[in-house]
């Protein structure tokens, strides 16, 4: 029997920075194949034999600092948008949230189907993408086949994009691995950080 499993990280970074899926999308995949495993291999976990509860896997780190990022755009907070930290040098794990209504989110460390909230201390590239969901209506399934009808719902969906993208004041650079400007040193202690858009070229935590 095979157990089923969170996607690892290069795949998670696939689908979230290319527009497959959201973040939230990905969360939900997640608990999915927990509950799976559960009820259909109790005595089959992912990193050991039977037990009372998921053992903690190879590679999970052994020391969480408990962090608060707040994502402002000239003062306003900037709500759903996915917030990923990719360690340097690069780790198993993935450290990622999705900011609330107050434009604040706390990161979780996540290795399969295993998670804990907190980020391990260390340096990282921050990476920062909208995930507003979108109002336009889908396509029927009638029209789905319809060349002009999914070309126009398309111009909908890639113009209501481009506003979302403005209105959050998230530039596409940072969703880049590559050219991202922040970048965070994650301590021992508990932290709280506030990103500013405003104010990229002088960030620094």
């Amino acid at each position: 029997m095979t157990v089923l499993e969170f996607p690892n990280r290069s795949t998670i970074y696939y689908l979230l920075f290319t527009n497959h899926y959201s973040l939230l999308t990905i969360m939900k995949l997640s608990v999915v194949c927990r509950l799976l495993s559960a009820v259909f291999f109790p005595c089959l976990l992912s990193f050991s034999g039977c037990g009372g509860g998921q053992a903690v896997p190879p590679g999970f780190p052994a020391k969480l600092t408990s962090v608060t990022i707040t994502l402002q755009n000239s003062g306003q907070p900037v709500h759903e948008a996915a917030v990923s930290l990719i360690a340097e040098p690069p780790e198993p794990y993935l450290v990622s949230a999705i900011t609330n209504t107050a434009g604040t989110a706390k990161p979780q460390t996540i290795i399969n189907a295993f998670s804990r909230e907190g980020v391990p201390p260390g340096t990282y590239k921050v990476l920062i993408k909208n995930q507003m969901k979108s109002t336009v209506p889908e396509l029927r399934p009638e029209d789905a086949t319809d060349s002009a009808k999914e070309a126009e719902y398309q111009a909908k969906v890639e113009k209501e994009r481009a506003e979302q993208q403005k209105q959050s004041g998230i530039s596409p650079d940072w969703s880049d691995i590559k050219k991202t400007p922040f970048k965070l040193t994650i301590p021992n202690e508990a932290k709280s950080i506030t990103i500013e858009f405003s104010d990229t070229k002088t960030f620094e935590q």
